[in-house]
Formats: structure tokens, C-alpha cells, sequence
């Protein structure tokens, strides 16, 4: 903005909460390197008030941790925008105009499509079909994420009832006689429900 550089930090908090104090200490030694306007936006898996709550429980301790980082890194609540935590350092101003379409269903990121060996690429050829601009980059990913999500991922419920059935027939007809073949279908059966049940715990 002319000859002032603003900043922008792209937030996803590990949903596991002990995995969550490696983030807290990068956005605090980022904020001591940082001189200007710093927005920080996305989603920390942390609420600060009990009205921010929906389907989970509230826990005081925890909003005031989260608390403590946003005062040690100079940061402020702007407010809920698409669902979203949005966060600019004090002592400075950046004008910010958002608009949501109204019934429009927000995009989520779901953890449990990191399982996926594909996924990973999935992201990285979206992102360079909008680079430079991360706006667009961002819009990509979510284009083709959800894009992912129908045509790759699936319904996870469906495909634990499915491997379930499989892998019951499978062990059924291993009591009547071993075969070698079915030994090793039943292996990767229940290495695929693995993953799937994996999944589901993320989801």
C-alpha cells in the first residue's frame, strides 16, 4: 500500500490441542519481526468466547491460553467473517470489505483428506494454477478440493460399511479353508479400514 508492507499469515491450527503450542510460538516470534499492518486469518481451532461455541464444549483454560498469545503477539479480534477469525495487530488499520452470499455454505478444510496420497497434489497444482495472486490460489484449492472430496474421497461411512462387508466375507470363507490369496486380501482389507476409520476420527 504505496510505500507501507502490510502482512498476511494464513492460519490452520492442529485440531490436536498438545500440537497446537509449536503454532503459538512461530505466530509469537513472527509478531516481534513483523513492523506494519499483520492480518492473521483462518482457522485456530481455539474459541475465545463461550458464545463462539457450536456442537462442543467450552473450556475456560483454553480461551485464556489463546488469549495470552493474541495479547503476546499484539493481535485483536475483528470479528467472525465466513466463519473465519480474523486478526489485526493493533496500532495500525487495514480496510477490509468481505462480503458472503447469504445461505452460502462455507468451505472446510477437513484434516482427513491429508490421509490421502493424493491429496497432497492435488493442492500443489491448484495453488500454481493461481500463483501469484494467493487470493485466487486459495480459491483453486478450494475449487478443487471440494472437487476431491466428491469424486476421490467419497462418502467415508459408505466405503467403512463396504470394506466391513468385504472383509466379513473374507474371513468366513477363511474358516472353512486357507488360501493364501485370501490371506493377503484379508491384510489389505484391514488396512483399508484402517485408514478409513482414521478418517472418519478426523472427520
Amino acid at each position: 500500500m504505496g510505500n507501507t508492507s502490510s502482512y498476511y499469515s494464513a492460519v490452520y491450527a492442529n485440531p490436536h490441542i498438545h500440537r497446537r503450542k509449536e503454532l503459538w510460538g512461530d505466530l509469537t516470534r513472527i509478531a516481534k519481526m513483523i513492523h506494519g499492518p499483520w492480518i492473521v486469518l483462518g482457522d485456530f481451532n481455539d474459541v475465545l468466547l463461550q458464545s463462539e461455541v457450536k456442537g462442543g464444549q467450552f473450556r475456560l483454560a483454553r480461551a485464556e491460553q489463546f488469549a495470552k498469545i493474541l495479547e503476546d503477539c499484539r493481535l485483536f479480534d475483528m470479528g467472525d467473517y465466513w466463519e473465519k477469525i480474523h486478526l489485526v495487530q493493533e496500532g495500525e488499520r487495514c480496510k477490509m470489505v468481505e462480503r458472503a452470499t447469504k445461505g452460502h455454505r462455507p468451505f472446510r478444510f477437513q484434516t482427513a483428506w491429508m490421509t490421502h496420497p493424493l491429496f497432497k497434489n492435488v493442492v500443489h497444482i491448484a495453488w500454481n494454477k493461481g500463483a501469484p495472486d494467493v487470493v485466487k490460489c486459495l480459491l483453486k484449492v478450494q475449487k478443487e478440493a471440494t472437487s476431491f472430496n466428491k469424486k476421490v474421497f467419497g462418502n467415508n461411512f459408505v466405503k467403512k460399511r463396504e470394506l466391513e462387508r468385504l472383509l466379513n466375507d473374507v474371513q468366513i470363507t477363511l474358516e472353512n479353508w486357507e488360501d493364501q490369496q485370501l490371506r493377503i486380501k484379508e491384510q489389505v482389507l484391514h488396512q483399508e479400514l484402517n485408514d478409513v476409520l482414521l478418517q472418519e476420527e478426523l472427520l
